[in-house]
């Protein structure tokens, strides 16, 4: 395993996109699921989130890609 300035401190939203990005690609490998054409509907709960700059609001429709 490789390192490259491992221990400076960063904020962890990168890590959560990095890692919501793998639990997507890999329920959609596990459901053969095709990513341009799987709908994601944003709650209120996700809407509400700091620190995000996505600017989502309650019922946008995403796709998973």
């Amino acid at each position: 395993i490789h390192g490259k300035r491992e221990y400076m401190r960063r904020e962890v939203a990168s890590l959560t996109k990095i890692m919501t990005a793998y639990t997507v690609i890999e329920l959609a490998k596990l459901y053969k699921l095709k990513l341009s054409a799987t709908r994601i509907t944003v709650c209120g709960v996700g809407a509400n989130v700091r620190g995000t700059s996505a600017k989502l609001r309650k019922g946008d429709v995403l796709t998973a890609e």
